[in-house]
């Protein structure tokens, strides 16, 4: 029987966590006859007043909820070289200032916790002022201006949104 051929293909982690993702999804996916158990994230009708309500657990036929564990699921993004040294710089300054370890995901949940907080003035402000179509990744100039929206538009609704208030 002959050898498999040795493929000079390198090992791309990103790569191979989708893969794994895309054969898993059939076993994560409730049956037909199972409805979940809990929403993860609200749906806008969860929305009052610019504050969500608390999450009620829902219970359905005396089965008791769980909550998934911390590392259940990774997300991931790339930088570029320089964003990554800016990074490191930025996340440096904020440990000799604070006198403690800032990790980049502390600050990536925060910072996503706030997104969400702020849901109603992102949309609002997305009322005012309607998105551009996602450009193509290839199309650097016109996915930097797509970028630079996104920005915007958050920073101006962070401005107008008090998380704890």
């Amino acid at each position: 029987m002959p050898r498999k051929r040795f493929d000079d293909k390198p090992y791309n982690p990103i790569e191979a966590d989708l893969a794994r993702d895309a054969a898993s999804i059939d076993q994560r996916r409730p049956a037909n006859n199972e409805t979940p158990l809990m929403r993860e994230w609200p749906a806008a009708a969860d929305l009052e007043n610019g504050s969500r309500r608390p999450q009620q657990p829902r219970n359905t036929g005396g089965r008791l909820t769980s909550h998934p564990s911390k590392s259940e699921v990774a997300k991931r993004f790339t930088v570029t070289v320089d964003e990554d040294q800016d990074l490191t710089s930025f996340l440096q300054r904020l440990q000799r200032q604070s006198g403690t370890r800032v990790a980049l995901s502390l600050l990536i949940r925060a910072g996503l916790h706030l997104m969400m907080q702020a849901e109603t003035d992102i949309i609002s402000q997305m009322r005012k002022s309607p998105p551009p179509r996602q450009p193509a990744t290839h199309d650097s100039l016109s996915y930097a201006e797509f970028e630079q929206y996104w920005t915007q538009l958050i920073g101006e609704a962070l401005r107008h949104t008090h998380p704890f208030g």
